[in-house]
């Protein structure tokens, strides 16, 4: 099998027939693996801007027979950085910033702790800053960007030399502020102005303090001592993540990206250029998404998150012109659903 990547066996229905061998062992795979009375998973694929195959199983409240489906709202967390990476990079394609401005620009205040980091650096978390919610032991429920902030600026001596890759949610949460500071409206407003609108993309949100999770949105489980417990949604920070979506919508905003009506056709090289270099190797990951070549299939782009109970993935394949979204509200994404179909790869 040319595909090594663990998501492989979600790829090979990109490029087989609806009717395959591969789409029906998947289903019978998500059926195997996902209780009907448990929390749910969904499955949204899509082929040159059509959505091709959807695929659900299970309940997005439990105790109820509301089930989870491509249209649920539900909480994408990381996958949120994708949105922050794009708005950045729309500011970028109006002359309103550039990738290497540094952060203290547009938040001077910040400027202790940023020590000249750049707006790139961030995006590509070199930066060295620290991650608020890394190592916690404490709870930072009803937490907002502000908070954020706060917290970076009594922890000045966190920061770690710029270059190597630190994973730094709080780096989004800041770039989320410069969005807001540039265009002049709030990070939803500017969302809703620039993508979510123009994509049709009705369903799709961010959760604040002033604009709460919609009553929809799937309930997050996690199995404790052998039974499914309620993680309730209890953040308000954005940036690094924060926004609810469906299957649906999230196909609409792949599809915009591949399309070049994101952030225009610029966008793509750079998720896959633009990444930084540590220690003389080039990373995987841009503006957002991870790029990683999966054989025959070219280069995928990949974008994962989980909070709670809530996990998100998606892939785009650009030369497929093709799309791969799953949500979950149950703890975990089967790693086996991903792999099941990938010996079809050459039937």
């Amino acid at each position: 099998m040319s595909c090594r990547a663990y998501f492989c066996g979600l790829l090979v229905l990109v490029a087989v027939p609806a009717s395959s061998a591969a789409q029906r062992e998947l289903d019978s795979a998500l059926a195997r693996l996902v209780a009907v009375d448990g929390p749910g998973l969904v499955v949204g694929i899509s082929r040159n801007g059509t959505q091709v195959e959807q695929l659900s199983r299970g309940l997005a409240r439990l105790g109820t027979t509301r089930p989870l489906t491509a249209t649920t709202p539900i909480y994408v967390a990381s996958l949120t950085k994708t949105f922050t990476a794009a708005g950045i990079a729309r500011l970028v394609e109006q002359g309103k910033l550039r990738f290497d401005d540094p952060m203290e620009r547009y938040l001077p205040e910040l400027g202790v702790i940023l020590r000249g980091a750049t707006i790139r650096q961030v995006l590509t978390h070199t930066s060295g800053l620290p991650d608020h919610l890394a190592g916690r032991t404490d709870s930072v429920a009803g937490w907002t960007n502000r908070d954020v902030l706060r917290w970076l600026l009594a922890h000045p001596s966190e920061t770690t030399p710029r270059g190597a890759v630190r994973y730094s949610n709080s780096g989004y949460v800041l770039l989320a502020t410069v969005i807001e500071r540039v265009a002049g409206i709030s990070y939803a407003e500017f969302l809703n102005r620039e993508f979510l609108g123009p994509l049709g993309m009705t369903s799709t949100g961010v959760i604040t303090r002033d604009d709460p999770a919609p009553g929809a949105l799937a309930r997050s489980y996690r199995r404790v001592a052998g039974a499914w417990r309620e993680l309730p949604y209890d953040a308000f920070t954005y940036g690094a993540g924060g926004m609810y979506s469906t299957v649906e919508d999230l196909l609409r905003w792949g599809n915009g990206v591949l399309e070049g009506r994101v952030v225009g056709d610029s966008l793509l090289p750079r998720i896959t250029t633009d990444n930084p270099t540590v220690n003389g190797r080039a990373t995987a990951y841009g503006l957002g998404w991870l790029a990683v070549q999966e054989g025959g299939m070219g280069v995928a782009l990949t974008a994962s998150g989980g909070l709670g109970g809530y996990q998100g993935w998606m892939s785009l394949i650009p030369g497929r012109r093709a799309v791969v979204v799953i949500l979950a509200n149950g703890g975990e994404i089967p790693r086996e659903l991903f792999g099941v179909t990938g010996r079809r790869a050459t039937d």
